[in-house]
């Protein structure tokens, strides 16, 4: 965490100069590794169609709050789910072509 502070301050310092006093606080709580054994945690997330990725549960989205300022496709009160259903188009950075061919198991 040092060795990345350090590259912080290098990138502060050449966009900025001197003209700053920059303080930086580091919270070193070890409750940051709690987390719900279904909550959404990026880093468990399958980009793909099944696999071995940790089933995380739903949410429904209850207000604007929830959504963003980008234009949402879902709507206050839709559910959404972090695992592709049957229905879904597929990750969104694959061809129509790809997403048929990888959306079932081959053998």
């Amino acid at each position: 965490m040092i060795l990345q502070m350090e590259d912080c301050i290098d990138c502060l310092k050449y966009l900025h100069g001197n003209e700053f006093e920059y303080l930086f606080f580091f919270d070193h709580s070890s409750g940051h590794d709690r987390l719900r054994p279904d909550g959404l945690n990026a880093n468990e997330m399958n980009k793909m169609y099944g696999g071995n990725g940790t089933k995380m549960r739903d949410t429904t989205i209850k207000n604007a709050t929830y959504l963003g300022p980008h234009s949402p496709k879902l709507q206050i009160g839709d559910i959404q789910c972090m695992q592709f259903k049957d229905g879904d188009e597929g990750p969104f950075w694959m061809s129509e072509q790809e997403r048929a061919l990888n959306k079932y198991d081959r053998v």
